[in-house]
């Protein structure tokens, strides 16, 4: 094996290693972001887990934020990124003044206001999640398409592809609308029903299409505005 080869190894196990941590944070975030089926105990450690994989995701990647910030889009994902990071902070900040067991020992009141907040800024964390990770899949998907062997060259390969994104996507404005998001993320609505008859397991497939769904959202925009290919290009 050359040297090259080695490298290239290396690139993509490290690419590997982030992309699982990336899912492992979005999958346990999206659980926590449902919280009310699974009880406050499995919320709140749900929710430090989310936030310690967001703190290694940035410290593995900082040094990568500022790189080439004459480009535009460079530019975008650090201003997201930036968000995100202050959304993030104060919902854990909020998240433990609330905490009736992983602090229990600080006899911590909370109070409506301090879960108001948290729950707010929990929901636009998801939105800023969507864009960021929008903003990134192109180089999100060629890796994904490599791994997994997907030949796009090939008509009903990407005609299926796109049918099934399409139906995730459909079901991602649905619960978009289920969930109340627009009067959760404008007026501050926290309450969450869930339906207990419902598997709890469902809540969190309605938040990640909904992730998707704004991931997708994302996609086109940013690329209609460049004039380049969506991901529902054909070509």
């Amino acid at each position: 094996m050359t040297l090259r080869a080695k490298g290239d190894n290396k690139m993509r196990l490290r690419f590997s290693g982030r992309l699982a941590l990336d899912l492992a944070f979005m999958t346990v975030w999206l659980l926590a972001l449902g919280g009310r089926p699974w009880g406050d105990l499995s919320h709140e450690l749900l929710g430090v887990t989310a936030l310690a994989l967001l703190a290694l995701h940035l410290a593995i990647n900082l040094p990568r934020l500022t790189k080439g910030l004459r480009s535009q889009k460079r530019l975008a994902r650090l201003f997201v990124n930036s968000l995100l990071i202050l959304a993030a902070i104060p919902v854990l900040a909020t998240g433990l003044a609330q905490s009736k067991y992983i602090l229990s020992f600080l006899d911590l009141s909370g109070g409506s206001a301090l879960r108001q907040t948290h729950a707010v800024l929990a929901y636009w964390s998801l939105v800023l999640i969507g864009v960021h990770v929008g903003l990134n899949w192109s180089v999100v998907w060629a890796f994904i398409r490599k791994k997994l062997n997907i030949n796009e060259k090939r008509p009903l390969i990407k005609r299926f592809d796109l049918l099934i994104l399409l139906l995730i996507v459909i079901y991602g404005v649905k619960s978009f609308i289920d969930r109340n998001m627009l009067n959760k993320l404008f007026k501050g609505y926290s309450y969450d029903f869930w339906d207990p008859e419902r598997y709890k397991i469902f809540l969190f497939f309605e938040y990640a299409s909904i992730l998707i769904f704004l991931v997708v959202l994302t996609n086109v925009l940013v690329r209609l505005t460049s004039n380049r290919k969506t991901i529902f290009s054909n070509k």
